[in-house]
């Protein structure tokens, strides 16, 4: 998967044309020239082509960037309760509204105290990192690299929050703690996800080499779980 150079920039929030996309629902090119929204909630477009920005943005940082177009697409319910979803291979992220993501969010979970907005582009962030690993070579069980795949994601959507977004979580967790190996597991993954997302974000926070890091998992040199990580 070719991932450089990556395209950056910041959106006005502006589309340039619209094609329709089925009852209501529009499609609206980014004028990043890399993601396309599709909704039926002509507000929500600007706040996901800003939020696909500061991914790139991101992603550049290390000199990375997506390959492909990405089509993103409003929803008001996804399959299996998510707040978004990447389907890999296709290209197509789906994203619960704000409104949506207010009604779905426990109100005393880890992320009950985020502004479904700031929240809804975060997710927007978490799932295009989704796309950028999609074409990873995966060198060693699907699991692992399910696994390392998420970490990612969890890491650079909790490093796009706000520091007011994060603040809280910091009044019972310390992301200077080494993070131990066994926190980033398929295990914690699926029974324990809230610590698995904050333990990514800390050991990502952690690694001096960072970018040196980000690449090393988007060329398929680093996945968890193999003992050396």
């Amino acid at each position: 998967m070719a991932r450089r150079p990556g395209l950056t920039g910041v959106t006005a929030g502006l589309v340039l044309a619209a094609l329709w996309w089925g009852p209501g629902t529009a499609q609206h090119p980014c004028d990043n020239g890399l993601v396309t929204v599709r909704s039926e909630y002509p507000n929500l477009v600007g706040q996901v082509c800003d939020a696909a920005d500061r991914a790139f943005d991101i992603f550049a940082d290390c000199g990375a960037g997506l390959p492909d177009t990405v089509v993103v697409r409003t929803e008001q319910e996804i399959l299996g309760n998510c707040l978004g979803l990447f389907h890999c291979g296709k290209v197509i992220v789906e994203v619960l509204t704000p409104e949506a993501i207010r009604d779905t969010v426990e109100p005393d979970g880890l992320y009950g105290h985020i502004a479904p907005d700031e929240m809804f582009e975060s997710i927007v962030i978490h799932e295009l990192t989704h796309a950028l690993y999609d074409g990873t070579p995966c060198t060693a069980e699907f699991t692992e690299c399910f696994v390392t795949s998420e970490y990612l994601a969890y890491a650079l959507q909790f490093e796009a929050l706000s520091q007011e977004a994060r603040a809280p979580w910091l009044e019972q967790f310390d992301p200077q703690v080494p993070v131990s190996r066994d926190a980033i597991s398929l295990g914690m993954l699926m029974l324990r996800n809230d610590d698995f997302a904050l333990s990514a974000w800390a050991h990502l926070t952690q690694r001096e080499d960072r970018c040196d890091w980000i690449n090393g998992i988007l060329d398929g040199d680093i996945v968890f779980t193999r003992p050396q990580y």
